[in-house]
Parts: structure tokens; C-alpha cells; sequence
């Protein structure tokens, strides 16, 4: 008589696609006008060695009527950046709005996406 062992059943484990790249997006900004100054918050954990902070811009027409310039980083966190400013000139009467130049140098801190800024986003954001 022949005997056939029995094979175990593997399971075979299936594979699951690569879930796309989430990019770098801004998930809220905060404007302090007696700084002054402005906080933003990414949805993942960010890179400022490279920043250059003067391509933050906050355009303050309510509080201050003046335009700020991004000076110095004040606090860095895995997913924020506070940067104070100082005035350059008038803003507009009305609202406060942030705008950032996409060569603004930062990028998240694994991956390296860049975050490619905003313009005339009305503060505070969302």
C-alpha cells in the first residue's frame, strides 16, 4: 500500500497595490497679529532646514493694515512651523491672508515632497 502524506495548505498571502503618495498640503494657519506672526500645520511631519522664511508672506487689512514678511522660524514641531514677521508695507483694507511661494523650502520630512505654497489664502485656515 502507498501512502500519500498530506500537503499543508499555505495560505498565500495577497498583495495589496501601494496606496498613492499622499502630497504635503496645508491643514490649517493661524495668524497672531500681536506677534506678528503665523503658525502652519501639514498633514504629515515636515523639513524646515531649507526654508526660506521671507517667502511667507501675511497680508493683515484688518487688524494691523500691513503687509508681514516671514523673519525667523520660533517653534518647529513634527507638522508646524510658527514664524514671526515684520512689516514691509500696507496691506489692503479687509481681510488677512496668507500667501506662500512654492520655492518656500519645505518639504516633508520623509519622501521629500515639496510643498508647493498658496495664494491669498483667507486666514485663519481652514
Amino acid at each position: 500500500m502507498i501512502v500519500i502524506p498530506s500537503v499543508p495548505f499555505i495560505a498565500q498571502k495577497k498583495k495589496t497595490p501601494a496606496s498613492p503618495a499622499v502630497p504635503l498640503a496645508l491643514v490649517s494657519a493661524a495668524y497672531d497679529p500681536e506677534v506678528p506672526g503665523v503658525t502652519l500645520t501639514f498633514n504629515k511631519a515636515i523639513d524646515t532646514g531649507e526654508m526660506l522664511v521671507d517667502s511667507i508672506v501675511v497680508a493683515d487689512g484688518q487688524f494691523n493694515n500691513a503687509s508681514f514678511i516671514g523673519t525667523t522660524t520660533t517653534g518647529v514641531t513634527a507638522t508646524s512651523v510658527t514664524i514671526e514677521m515684520v512689516s514691509f508695507g500696507p496691506a489692503e483694507l479687509g481681510e488677512v491672508t496668507l500667501t506662500a511661494d512654492a520655492a518656500n523650502g519645505i518639504v516633508a520630512a520623509s519622501g521629500g515632497e515639496v510643498w508647493e505654497g498658496v495664494s491669498g489664502v483667507a486666514l485663519p485656515f481652514p
